[in-house]
């Protein structure tokens, strides 16, 4: 779902998703330092232990998106990390609405979220 590159702010997209193996990276996973630092914080907010934290130092991280309207949040996992931490650790953590709107978001992304719309719109 290529949508989340136009959908996500400038910076926050960096690269598209990188495939482990080398073959070419999944259209709908992204990676950038920004999108790692929110997930990170969002993690941690949400109780993330220290084999999480641990997890998520020790490598890049790819991200998948969704707009979770139970959360009224957007929904992001952590797509790569290693196995033993890939349960436990790869979310999904919810980015709530008033953040999603601090750091930019499109407002009609931000209005499906809370309005518990579960389609992303033709943007």
């Amino acid at each position: 779902m290529r949508i989340w590159r136009k959908l996500l702010p400038a910076k926050l997209r960096g690269e598209p998703g990188r495939a482990a193996d080398g073959t070419a990276p999944p259209p709908d996973e992204i990676a950038s330092p920004a999108l790692t630092a929110l997930f990170v914080a969002e993690s941690e907010k949400e109780g993330a232990g220290a084999d999480c934290k641990q997890a998520f130092a020790e490598q890049e991280m790819d991200f998948e998106f969704w707009p979770d309207a139970k959360a009224k949040g957007l929904a992001m996992r952590a797509a790569n990390l290693r196995h033993w931490a890939e349960g436990p650790c790869s979310g999904p953590a919810t980015i709530p609405a008033a953040i999603l709107k601090r750091l930019g978001f499109d407002a009609l992304l931000i209005v499906d979220v809370k309005s518990g719309g579960y389609r992303v719109r033709d943007y």
